[in-house]
Order: C-alpha cells, then structure tokens, then sequence
C-alpha cells in the first residue's frame, strides 16, 4: 500500500477487516435511534426540571429545549411519562397535551396538574401507552 493508492485500506490487505470501505451503509456516519433518546430520557426530564424549575413564564418553561425534546420524541418516551406522572403530578402534560393535541381531561381541569395527570395515565392506560 503507498500513499498514492489511499482506497486500498478499506478494499484489501492486512487492514481490511477494520476499516470499511466508503460504499457500507454507515460510510462512519451516525444516525442516532429512537432507543438513544430512550436512554437519555432521565436525563433531559432532569435538566428541563431542574433548569425551569423556579420559572413562572408557561413560554420560557415550554419553550425550552429538553421540552421540545420530550415533545418531538414523545410517541415513543409515553410509557416513561406515564410512569412519572404515576409517581407525581406534573407539567410533564403539557408535553403530552402538545405531543397528541389532544386532552383526554375536561376543561374544568385545566390547571389542575393532578385531574390532568389522572386523565392521560387513564388515556394511556385504555390505549396501551403505559407500562
């Protein structure tokens, strides 16, 4: 191998079996997956807690990136929503309120963190989305 001929590292030769070759279909890109955001939810649900926590602006609290976060990824982090609102009442509906677009919850309950959070644990529950 010379420095003339730089294709023949992932083609041929002793190293042929570490490197790959441009034509894989990783090419040594990284596509993250939905089991990545899985793993880091705990943390994002931290961060955005700790990080609004004392935040009275329902825009500054939503409008927070681990929020829109938690709302992009939603469809598939709603079994580890509703086991936190199973723990305590939280604004984690809101995150489910602008996920689905919809409120399993009447309009006297709005603003009640704990009729909210009974509603969409119920919703989760008839729509296998819980735990």
């Amino acid at each position: 191998m010379t420095l003339s001929q730089p294709s023949a590292i992932g083609s041929s030769g002793r190293y042929s079996k570490i490197f790959r070759s441009s034509s894989s279909h990783s090419a040594g890109i990284y596509t993250p997956s939905p089991r990545d955001f899985i793993k880091s939810f705990d943390a994002v649900l931290s961060r955005w807690e700790s990080e609004t926590a004392f935040l009275s602006d329902p825009d500054a609290i939503t409008g927070h990136p681990s929020y829109k976060a938690l709302v992009a990824n939603a469809e598939i982090v709603t079994p580890l929503i509703i086991a936190e609102l199973k723990k305590r009442p939280s604004f984690l509906v809101w995150v489910l309120d602008d996920a689905f677009q919809i409120r399993p919850y009447s309009a006297e309950a709005v603003g009640d963190l704990e009729a909210m959070s009974k509603a969409w644990i119920a919703w989760a529950e008839q729509n296998g989305r819980s735990i």
